[in-house]
């Protein structure tokens, strides 16, 4: 399966998703978007529990890994268990959202990496949304990112 990344921007109170060669070096990517007056978003956990939350019950998308800023086999672990039991009962994904908002108040645990896959409509789906603003997704489905991650982002950027 073929992906393509996306790198999400801000410009004029909106979201922008700019397609991101892996061959050019991504600092020099960051500087061109920057002089063409495009800001980096950054996706805070706050709003990646927002996307969980809204892909996995609005459009049936199931998690499949959540990867965090520092490494803790413990908490992969448990985040494993809890993907494991959304897969067999999704009401799961209520506890998940709940661990995940925890950990991020009380422990200041950040996600840097959380992976779905799916079918929206007769697509295919499988993505990955990095705290960096990064979206990579499989090639059949890129027009997933404009039609709905960039909407989702920019109500929980501007609101």
């Amino acid at each position: 399966m073929k992906y393509k990344k996306f790198k999400l921007f801000s410009k004029s109170n909106k979201i922008e998703t700019i397609f991101y060669d892996e061959t050019s070096e991504y600092y020099s990517f960051l500087k061109n978007q920057f002089d063409q007056g495009y800001r980096q978003v950054i996706i805070s956990t706050s709003l990646i529990i927002s996307l969980l939350k809204e892909l996995s019950t609005r459009y049936g998308m199931q998690v499949y890994k959540i990867e965090f800023n520092e490494d803790d086999g413990e908490l992969t672990e448990e985040m494993f268990q809890l993907i494991q039991s959304i897969q067999k009962n999704p009401a799961y994904i209520c506890l998940l959202c709940e661990r995940l908002e925890f950990l991020s108040d009380d422990s200041s645990i950040d996600i840097s990496r959380i992976s779905f896959k799916g079918k929206i409509e007769t697509i295919h789906v499988d993505i990955k949304i990095q705290s960096n603003g990064i979206v990579i997704i499989n090639e059949e489905a890129n027009n997933i990112v404009d039609s709905i991650i960039k909407p989702m982002v920019e109500r929980g950027v501007f609101g």
